[in-house]
């Protein structure tokens, strides 16, 4: 996935071949950020998401590089996987939300949004809200929770059709059980409905 940023493109890449801790890899990334669990070896490597920056007035070179290697469920890149806010790039990488200065990747803050994974990250009210498997999660800007939801059963639905959506300040988010829930920006239920199955 490629992003225009200034002069510099931004490129967001699945590299499911690196190794943090070999010398063989194909591209040495100039900063490694790895997962507590990982550190710890109590799990393995599932995503690893590669950064690149490149100057684009000066043949594509590569100007910075990073890359985050995480355990949880697997992330798919996607354009509501990240957002760019403020010079900074907030990405989801299985179970954690990474805040990384979008000029130097160098790390901002970091928190853990869902016990399994974070499918998409999206601007709500004052802050940020994660669509995970598990949790919807509000943040604020500097990466504090705010507060947390689960519910009956999985935040998606086996149609996967619709599962997460924000309308009218309100957020929307289905789960496998059939419910539809109506949560306000103070994360409130206001409405819940139990659709037809």
């Amino acid at each position: 996935m490629i992003l225009n940023h200034g002069i510099s493109t931004l490129e967001l890449i699945d590299d499911h071949d690196f190794s943090p801790f070999s010398t063989d890899n194909n591209f040495t990334y100039n900063k490694i950020y790895i997962g507590d669990d990982i550190q710890q070896e109590r799990f393995q490597i599932v995503s690893r998401i590669g950064l690149l920056k490149r100057n684009e007035s000066n043949n594509d070179q590569i100007i910075e590089s990073a890359i985050i290697c995480e355990s949880g469920g697997a992330t798919v890149l996607s354009d509501q996987s990240f957002l760019i806010i403020d010079e900074q790039l907030i990405l989801c990488v299985c179970d954690m939300v990474y805040s990384l200065d979008i000029n130097s990747f160098d790390l901002k803050w970091k928190i853990k949004a869902d016990e399994i994974t974070c499918f998409s990250i999206h601007h709500f009210g004052d802050g940020l809200i994660t669509h995970g498997e598990l949790q919807l999660t509000k943040l604020s800007y500097d990466g504090k929770i705010q507060w947390q939801f689960g519910a009956r059963d999985i935040l998606i639905t086996p149609d996967h059709y619709k599962d997460f959506w924000i309308e009218d300040e309100l957020v929307i988010v289905r789960d496998w059980a059939g419910y539809k829930y109506y949560l306000n920006k103070e994360g409130a239920i206001v409405k819940e409905v139990k659709l037809n199955n």
